[in-house]
C-alpha cells in the first residue's frame, strides 16, 4: 500500500475550532508530516510534497490531479512520479 500526502507550507494555523465538536490543535503542516513520519515508520510507502500555498482550492486543483493519477496508476499497477505544484496564495 501506498500513501499520498500534500501540504501548503502556509498552513500553520494552530488551536483552530472548525465547529463546535472539531478542534485542530495542530497545523495542518505539522500534522501532515507527523502522519508521513508515522506511515514511514511502519513501512508503508509514501509520497510526499509539500507546496507554496495554504489549505484552498486553488492549490487543492493543482495537487489533487497528482493524487488522482497516482491513484489511478496503483489500482492497475502502474505508479507515476507526483510533479511538486506551486500554489500562490
Amino acid at each position: 500500500m501506498e500513501f499520498y500526502l500534500d501540504v501548503g507550507t502556509q498552513e500553520i494555523h494552530e488551536n483552530v475550532r472548525h465547529r463546535e465538536d472539531v478542534f485542530q490543535a495542530v497545523s495542518q503542516i505539522d500534522g501532515v508530516r507527523r502522519f508521513r513520519d508515522a506511515l514511514l515508520a511502519q513501512g508503508y510507502a509514501v509520497r510526499y510534497q509539500e507546496f507554496d500555498g495554504g489549505h484552498d482550492y486553488a492549490c487543492w486543483n493543482r495537487t489533487l490531479v497528482d493524487a488522482l493519477k497516482m491513484g489511478g496508476a496503483a489500482a492497475t499497477g502502474r505508479i507515476t512520479r507526483a510533479k511538486a505544484a506551486n500554489c500562490e496564495p
